[in-house]
């Protein structure tokens, strides 16, 4: 699980690098990721882990895993609140918690291929966007 998010963080590190200044950088992500999202399909070890909630050690990884990626998207929802880019006040850390659970719904859509991956890219996005704070692209 320890691989799984250290290639995440280090493919949106490398991302992020070249920020232009226009977009911010979870803005940024949000795009790479309505696109990437799960391409190589490393969630379905999360997954499989939360089949195994009775196992103290797995339990332990998972929150480990997704305390450190709502850290990261914490950061990055914070820097773009700072940045005035939003024209509402959502919580960072709650907004933090929702990309997550988009991202999840995301991986299951793809696993389902439910919605279409159209509608995935929209859906990543649009309500992301909102998660941020902005008007949803439309």
């Amino acid at each position: 699980m320890d691989f799984v998010y250290q290639l995440s963080e280090r493919t949106w590190l490398q991302l992020v690098a070249d920020v232009n200044g226009e977009t911010s950088t979870a803005q940024l992500i949000l795009e790479y990721e309505s696109t990437h999202q799960g391409e190589f399909g490393l969630y379905r070890i999360i997954f499989a882990g939360l089949s195994e909630t009775d196992d103290p050690k797995i339990v332990a990884a998972l929150q480990n895993i997704y305390v450190r990626f709502q850290s990261f998207v914490y950061d990055q929802v914070l820097t773009h609140q700072g940045e005035g880019r939003k024209t509402s006040n959502p919580n960072p850390e709650l907004a933090a918690w929702a990309i997550l659970g988009l991202s999840t719904v995301a991986n299951i859509g793809r696993e389902l291929n439910l919605p279409s991956e159209d509608a995935r890219r929209r859906l990543m996005l649009e309500i992301g966007n909102l998660l941020l704070g902005q008007k949803a692209a439309g």
